[in-house]
């Protein structure tokens, strides 16, 4: 991972080394590693999703002092607080909402976001009866589904201001979401 400054990344580096790494599980069919690639992109949809329906919202027109608001005196409420904190669930319906998604794009990351938690309740199913080609389909699916939210990225990105300098820089937080931008 190339490193900018402490506690940094380029997002568009670091989603090109993801999805290499996904195409290298395929590619070489490494089982064992299945459910560890599933994982990892129900993690990161969720997080481009918080950041594209931000990103989405911030073009869609809001003025800039409706991003901000003070509730109950210190208590400061932004855009990218609330995006942040939303649920997979509400991330995908805001996403419908404010033309991020279509109607196709929206239903599939509800099916996704169901299966991610049977999944994980399952998960010692899959492990203990060693089936890893069942998982190999949901690894595809998520896996287009993650190639598809790139190519959102790049899209709002080229049509923004958000990647004036040509470098998406997200700060890592220790026990906190992963995009905090």
């Amino acid at each position: 991972m190339e490193r900018r400054s402490p506690g940094t990344f380029n997002l568009v580096k670091e989603l090109n080394a993801l999805v290499q790494s996904i195409r290298d599980i395929f590619d070489n069919r490494v089982k064992e590693r299945y459910f560890e690639g599933i994982a990892l992109l129900h993690s990161c949809i969720e997080d481009l999703l918080k950041w594209l329906v931000f990103v989405q919202i911030l073009e869609n027109g809001m003025e800039s002092d409706h991003l901000f608001w003070s509730i109950e005196g210190d208590n400061l409420f932004t855009v990218q607080s609330y995006c942040n904190q939303l649920s997979f669930y509400n991330l995908a319906h805001l996403g419908l909402i404010v033309g991020l998604l279509d109607r196709d794009t929206f239903l599939e990351l509800n099916e996704i976001r169901s299966e991610r938690n049977r999944l994980v309740h399952q998960y010692w199913l899959y492990n203990n009866k060693r089936k890893p080609n069942a998982l190999r389909p949901k690894l595809t699916k998520l896996f287009r589904v993650l190639e598809s939210l790139v190519e959102d990225v790049n899209r709002l990105s080229e049509r923004t201001e958000i990647n004036k300098h040509g470098d998406l820089w997200f700060t890592i937080q220790p026990g906190r979401n992963l995009m905090i931008f």
